[in-house]
């Protein structure tokens, strides 16, 4: 499963996308969604980065920062639709696929696309985490 216990780096502050969105999923295996190419993505700068983004955005995203748990913007959103990458706009999870995890931060039984995000252990908070990232 993939869960967000601690903040998923790299891609949190996530976006949700498209109310009702979601419910275009099947319950085979979505291909790569249209729309977004991964060829086509140029990284802003940094500087770009810090004017576009929240500052929490930004930690989270550049810095390695982690959200509060139970205390951000995701976590108990029970809206349908497309979760994606804020800095990117990469799909990377469908709101049918959303869980509580009792964590605090919103976690995915699976991606959209599994070869787009990867698994990392965290042992920075004093306990081990698995974090997701794009």
């Amino acid at each position: 499963m993939f869960t967000t216990q601690g903040v998923v780096r790299g891609w949190l502050a996530l976006s949700l996308l498209g109310v009702g969105a979601a419910r275009a999923q099947t319950a085979a295996a979505p291909a790569r969604p249209r729309g977004w190419n991964p060829m086509d993505f140029k990284k802003a700068s940094d500087s770009d980065l810090r004017r576009t983004l929240t500052p929490l955005q930004y930690e989270v995203t550049q810095r390695e920062a982690t959200e509060r748990a139970f205390n951000n913007e995701y976590w108990d959103n029970h809206q349908p639709g497309i979760y994606v990458d804020v800095v990117s706009g990469e799909p990377l999870f469908s709101s049918l696929d959303k869980y509580d995890s009792g964590t605090g931060w919103p976690s995915f039984t699976k991606p959209l696309e599994p070869g787009n995000v990867r698994e990392k252990t965290d042992r920075s908070l004093f306990t081990v985490r698995t974090e997701v990232r794009s």
